[in-house]
């Protein structure tokens, strides 16, 4: 837990000072290398169907950083376009959980990683959109993505 929390700040930390176009790539590559080093631990090659995954996940990673392009954005998000794709993102999320609950355990764990994947990215948004009102001397509990983090806190541990 003590681990959890803080990954969690330096987490924060690093959406605080960078883009969230640079720091989230990072972030998805953790996965990748946990799976690599674990196999080298092992003193095993990696399993073909987990090298299929790692791959998939860097050509994710790539289309990502090819579209963000601009790595600088703006100076703070515009509200009725982040409801907008928050609403996205939280219906996707919990499509694909309702989903996972009614099909075997193979796809359900792909539909699971969706939907985590999914309220991740949105956390992320959200936190960083926390962190810049912060800089600008703006009263937390007056901001909406104080909100969005609770709700977002809760969908991620879905019952």
């Amino acid at each position: 837990m003590v681990a959890s929390q803080g990954g969690l700040a330096l987490h924060t930390l690093a959406l605080r000072r960078g883009s969230l176009a640079v720091v989230q790539p990072l972030v998805v590559t953790a996965p990748v290398f946990a799976f690599l080093f674990r196999a080298a631990l092992n003193r095993h090659l990696p399993s073909r169907a987990l090298m299929v995954w790692v791959l998939l996940t860097a050509a994710g990673l790539a289309v990502f950083l090819l579209a963000a392009g601009e790595t600088t954005g703006s100076e703070r998000p515009f509200e009725a376009a982040a409801a907008v794709f928050m609403g996205a993102g939280v219906a996707i999320a919990a499509t694909a959980w309702q989903l996972s609950r009614r099909l075997g355990e193979v796809r359900a764990g792909l539909l699971l990683g969706v939907s985590a994947g999914v309220v991740f990215g949105l956390v992320a948004g959200v936190l960083k959109a926390a962190t810049d009102a912060v800089a600008r001397a703006v009263p937390l509990l007056s901001t909406w993505p104080v909100y969005g983090l609770a709700g977002l806190g809760c969908a991620g541990v879905p019952a």
